[in-house]
């Protein structure tokens, strides 16, 4: 039996509560100050340091405050991580904050794009998804944007090959890019059925300028804006692919 070290304390995961609240009220200053009083309770807190990164507006200072978060976590669980394939990993609740830290660290390299940042972050990105491959998180999402522009077009097609039954909308059009890359001719009946998930796609994607950044925290299945959300990443990715652009212009006339 695996165990989690004893590292959580009653009075630190309050404050980090209370400091979740107050970014959700957009209290960021009493947030860093909840994140900070957990930290000195308990300075393996791995979600303070993800509350105080939350609550910092300098992107090099986030992303060190994440770094320090995931260094924590991975003393927290040390022996977690050496075993996980014996283990399922997400289910425990106590690798929760570890799994936050890692993927908020890694949408911040990406965000910064300064030398290897974006490389680290898809390395981050497929460690999340080796740690939990029902993905919970749904940074596979981000896999189908980053991989294709970092040119990891044989990890992109891995992952989708793990996916490629989900009724998703990135999933389904992400497939149906990669299969048209590969010159295999089912790509059009893969594109015609990804389409049917999500009708608004193909306006956006087809666009000349890439949709603005969609705001909201969450979206509706098949709507709008899960397709500009799609759109957002998706559009530099089909230029890509030679005639990408022209074929989902005809597909989406037929």
């Amino acid at each position: 039996m695996i165990e989690v070290p004893a590292e959580r304390d009653d009075k630190a995961d309050a404050l980090v509560d209370e400091g979740w609240e107050a970014l959700d009220t957009g209290l960021k200053e009493l947030a860093a100050n909840k994140g900070r009083k957990a930290l000195e309770l308990s300075p393996l807190s791995v979600d303070a340091f993800v509350v105080l990164a939350h609550a910092e507006r300098a992107a090099p200072v986030r992303i060190a405050l994440l770094r320090e978060g995931v260094r924590a976590g991975e003393t927290v669980l040390a022996d977690l991580l050496k075993a996980w394939r014996k283990t399922d990993f997400w289910l425990d609740l106590d690798t929760r904050p570890y799994m936050r830290a890692v993927h908020f660290l890694a949408t911040e390299l990406w965000a910064r794009g300064i030398g290897d940042d974006r490389n680290e972050a898809a390395r981050l990105v497929g460690h999340l998804l080796k740690l939990n491959p029902n993905d919970n998180q749904g940074v596979r999402m981000l896999a189908y944007g980053w991989y294709p522009l970092l040119g990891k077009w044989d990890a992109l097609t891995s992952l989708l090959r793990r996916y490629r039954k989900e009724q998703r909308t990135e999933t389904a059009f992400a497939l149906a890019l990669d299969v048209r890359r590969r010159s295999d001719p089912k790509a059009t009946d893969l594109l015609t059925a990804a389409m049917a998930i999500n009708t608004h796609v193909s306006g956006p994607l087809l666009a000349r300028c890439a949709p603005k950044p969609f705001e909201g925290e969450s979206v509706a299945y098949a709507s709008r804006e899960e397709a500009q959300a799609y759109a957002e990443q998706g559009h530099e990715v089909w230029r890509l692919v030679p005639g990408a652009i022209d074929w989902l212009r005809q597909t989406s006339k037929g």
